[in-house]
């Protein structure tokens, strides 16, 4: 007996649903067009192994650029050593560390994990 949640079925039912005759030459395939990937396949690859780790390495690129400047600059005049550009530092010290690691970890995880 076969439970699938609406119905039980029976093993005699089961042979009897399941049993077909086929009309098709022995050994071709039923379904021809299965090798052919579907548009979804195209999508969902053009989507999750090239748009989605290049808009990352774009963000990853403008961040480290970005908050390396505004590292450099603080630290090299001695005008910008200010009480407020101290906490803009830290800012951008800790947002560097976050935009070397995150981004590109998730690209990887997104084309790995297809």
């Amino acid at each position: 007996m076969i439970y699938d949640g609406s119905r039980t079925y029976s093993a005699a039912e089961m042979a009897s649903e399941t049993t077909t005759t086929s009309t098709m030459t022995p050994g071709i395939s039923d379904n021809v067009t299965s090798n052919t990937p579907s548009p979804d396949d195209y999508f969902s690859f053009f989507l999750y192994e090239v748009t989605v780790p290049i808009l990352y390495g774009i963000v990853t690129a403008l961040g480290v650029t970005g908050n390396s400047l505004v590292i450099y600059v603080i630290v090299s005049k001695e005008r910008m050593r200010t009480v407020t550009n101290f906490l803009l530092l830290n800012l951008a010290v800790a947002d560097l560390s976050f935009v070397v690691v995150i981004p590109p970890s998730t690209a990887y995880v997104f084309a790995a994990n297809r």
